[in-house]
């Protein structure tokens, strides 16, 4: 069974881990880019630890300066170009099937996940 986390604080990512989390995704919405990097380096140092993969939302450059394995943009960010010249990991929101197929055309084959699990 694989478990995707979506976490904004440390104590959630280490929680998620050693519950059996297979994916964190750190997701600070709203927040400065200096403000992701700074409070999400000790969530990637835990996840490298762990062997987990560690992805950010919706901002490319933070994810590389956070040595990210991927990051996940929603329908209006951009970089998805850019995520794969450096060969991060790429997800792409998709709430309906016609945009997860739209969607795929932007990805590598690695995976779609279609909708959301929580309400955003």
């Amino acid at each position: 069974m694989k478990l995707h986390v979506i976490a904004d604080e440390l104590e959630t990512a280490r929680i998620a881990i050693e519950g059996g989390a297979t994916v964190v995704q750190w997701r600070l919405k709203d927040v400065p880019r200096v403000d992701v990097v700074e409070r999400g380096r000790a969530t990637r140092s835990l996840c490298a630890r762990y062997g987990v993969p560690f992805v950010v939302n919706d901002d490319v450059d933070a994810a590389l300066m956070l040595g990210a394995d991927g990051v996940h943009l929603g329908r209006d960010d951009e970089g998805a170009e850019k995520a794969k010249e450096h060969g991060l990991m790429l997800g792409l929101s998709a709430s309906t099937p016609a945009e997860a197929q739209a969607a795929g055309g932007r990805l590598r084959r690695r995976g779609t996940r279609l909708g959301d699990s929580v309400e955003t």
